[in-house]
């Protein structure tokens, strides 16, 4: 397989959508046909998922869409990170195994509220490839802490404060190889 040096890079945001959570961990896509992967958060929380669409276009300039997107009414994305190899073991990662998010082919640090995030990530692949899709994202959440405080005349003062609370959250598949819980997961164009 033979992947192109440079990719057209479009990212479309878009509203909340409502998608159906696959339970499987490794399952197969294939062309101009969707499959749906479950996002994991603090390694056992599902808040959304990853939809990945497989485009073929007259057998050049196929296409990957890539879908996050967030379900739990009380998260929204912060970041997003992204990269797509034919082999696992080109993935970015430290010497011990994990990988190196900022490193990730495909990143966007500007969601700030947003639940739902489209990238098109354009290669030459054919019938039959696999790619391996490794997905991860931050998230948070506003909490708000209320304390009472006992004033010197014996009367009370609220406190309220907010702050944000942020998770790491992953493509629910394999594990990557370093002391982490990051994963990545496969993508089987079927033969058309």
């Amino acid at each position: 397989m033979k992947t192109k040096n440079t990719h057209k890079i479009k990212t479309i945001g878009i509203g909340t959508i409502g998608l159906l959570v696959s339970l499987a961990i490794m399952p197969s896509i294939s062309a101009d046909t969707t499959t749906t992967i479950p996002l994991m958060m603090a390694q056992n929380e599902n808040i959304g998922d990853i939809t990945i669409y497989y485009v073929d276009v007259n057998d050049s300039d196929d296409y990957l869409k890539i879908i996050y997107t967030i379900t739990n009414p009380n998260w929204t994305l912060n970041e997003t990170h992204l990269d797509v190899q034919s082999d696992p073991d080109d993935f970015p990662t430290t010497k011990s195994g994990n990988p190196k998010v900022g490193h990730f082919a495909y990143h966007n640090d500007t969601h700030q509220g947003e639940t739902s995030y489209t990238y098109a990530i354009y290669g030459e692949w054919d019938a039959g490839d696999s790619l391996y899709v490794a997905a991860h994202a931050e998230v948070s959440t506003l909490e708000t802490e209320t304390e009472e405080i006992l004033n010197d005349d014996g009367t009370t003062t609220t406190i309220t404060t907010n702050y944000y609370v942020y998770e790491t959250v992953w493509g629910n598949g394999e594990g990557f190889p370093g002391n982490n819980w990051a994963m990545y997961f496969t993508v089987n164009l079927a033969d058309m």
